[in-house]
């Protein structure tokens, strides 16, 4: 991204994003499917296996794959 040209950020951030609201000084940014997946995806606080959690990998895999074979 760093060395990228104008035109090549610009079209990075029409990819990632579908909507912006500006309130004031603050700028929010809504990602487009399937980044906003992959952000809001199940997470292990401690980053280490848990017992009574299921691993979230694989169903975010599996709901990436149904979003690309639309």
């Amino acid at each position: 991204y760093k060395t990228a040209s104008f035109q090549n950020k610009r079209d990075l951030v029409k990819t990632l994003t579908s909507n912006f609201l500006v309130n004031g000084k603050l700028v929010f940014i809504k990602l487009n499917l399937p980044f906003e997946m992959v952000v809001n995806r199940n997470s292990v606080p401690s980053g280490g296996p848990q017992r009574d959690s299921p691993r979230t990998f694989h169903i975010l895999l599996e709901k990436l794959v149904e979003y690309f074979k639309q």
